[in-house]
């Protein structure tokens, strides 16, 4: 018969007491495992049993490994690396709150779609549970998941912001407490702002700007009313009723309004407290060569004063037909008789009456000077 070897054994209590000799092996009953004593410690040193059964402390495997772990199917079943690496994260499985200090999660362990808007709570995600210097890739916000709103108190920075067309009633770019209002985009390559649902300004494709309407104002044709500047320089105005203009200086007399040809000035509105002047340059350091004028007689005696009806609404006028008068004192004229613009429309001509008064003051000096001479001859 072969030879029995057989240990001291007792329960798990009866152990704890139990000191035993150096090197002596005893079996815990209870625990189904061996026990190695060295003397002196109490309880001694139980050893893992070949199945079942619970570890006290911790396990040394000396740089071992452990292999061949099956797949995890508890939550307090161990699991291999290739396992953890390899699995996606389950939305279900993400509550409120940060995740455990020291725990990252790769790009590619979320599945697209998988996190979506209705997975992240309200004010589930603070500001101190995001780094400073993290960032989200617009590669890794894949598919769309519909429209977020970003509400911050600090600095948005973005290489590009893209936004809807959106409308004059529902601007794409608004504000908090007043989504009528904003910015939006009506045709391509066109701005336009709105307030209280009405488009009140636009830049165009041209880069014109236009207040108060959707297309340029032209006070040379059509009917619209508003404020347009042009690229080209033109400025257009127009109200249907009422002041369309209004010029104002506060603090003392002088001009309201300068007009230049080139870097030259050649005339300005001049306003008092209680006058308006239109000046035309005049002064001497313009000019050279001044002579008195003779001949003013004849001239005025060549003028054609007429009275007439405007073609435009009947009224009765009085004055000259410029191109009489420029065949007299041309310096009074601005354009020529019967011109026409690049599309055929009339190209009219102006006067500017006021300059016939030094004609008119010479002419009056000369008649002063013959009524003179009569009075001393007779």
């Amino acid at each position: 018969m072969a030879s029995q070897l057989q240990l001291r054994r007792g329960t798990t209590l009866q152990h704890a007491v139990f000191i035993g000799a150096p090197g002596e092996v005893t079996v815990d009953t209870d625990k189904k495992t061996t026990v190695v004593h060295d003397g002196t410690t109490a309880g001694g040193f139980p050893l893992l049993s070949a199945s079942g059964g619970t570890m006290t402390g911790p396990v040394s495997m000396g740089g071992s490994k452990i292999t061949d772990l099956a797949t995890p199917t508890a939550a307090s079943d161990a699991a291999s690396k290739g396992y953890v690496d390899g699995a996606a994260i389950d939305p279900s499985n993400l509550t409120a709150g940060a995740l455990p200090v020291g725990v990252t999660v790769a790009s590619a362990n979320i599945v697209n779609g998988a996190v979506d808007a209705t997975k992240l709570a309200s004010d589930s995600i603070t500001n101190t549970q995001i780094k400073s210097n993290a960032a989200i890739a617009g590669t890794k916000i894949d598919p769309d998941f519909g429209a977020q709103a970003v509400d911050t108190t600090g600095n948005v920075t973005a290489s590009r912001l893209v936004a809807a067309d959106g409308s004059f009633s529902l601007p794409s770019i608004t504000f908090t407490g007043d989504g009528n209002t904003g910015i939006f985009h009506p045709l391509p390559d066109t701005i336009a702002f709105c307030e209280g649902s009405n488009e009140i300004m636009r830049i165009n494709s041209d880069g014109d700007l236009i207040v108060n309407n959707t297309t340029p104002v032209n006070v040379t044709t059509g009917t619209a009313d508003g404020f347009t500047v042009l690229t080209n320089g033109q400025t257009h105005l127009s109200r249907n009723n009422g002041i369309p203009l209004f010029l104002r200086r506060r603090a003392a007399n002088g001009k309201v309004a300068a007009f230049y040809r080139d870097t030259t000035e050649v005339g300005y509105i001049n306003v008092t407290t209680t006058a308006t002047a239109y000046s035309t340059s005049s002064d001497y350091r313009l000019k050279e060569n001044p002579t008195p004028m003779t001949g003013a007689l004849d001239v005025v005696a060549a003028l054609k004063p007429v009275d007439f009806t405007w073609k435009f609404d009947g009224s009765i006028g009085r004055g000259f037909i410029a191109h009489e008068l420029q065949a007299v004192a041309p310096e009074a004229v601005t354009g020529e008789k019967d011109a026409v613009d690049a599309e055929g429309k009339p190209e009219y001509q102006g006067v500017d009456a006021s300059k016939l008064v030094p004609i008119l003051v010479a002419a009056i000096q000369e008649l002063s000077a013959k009524v003179a001479a009569l009075e001393a001859s007779a």
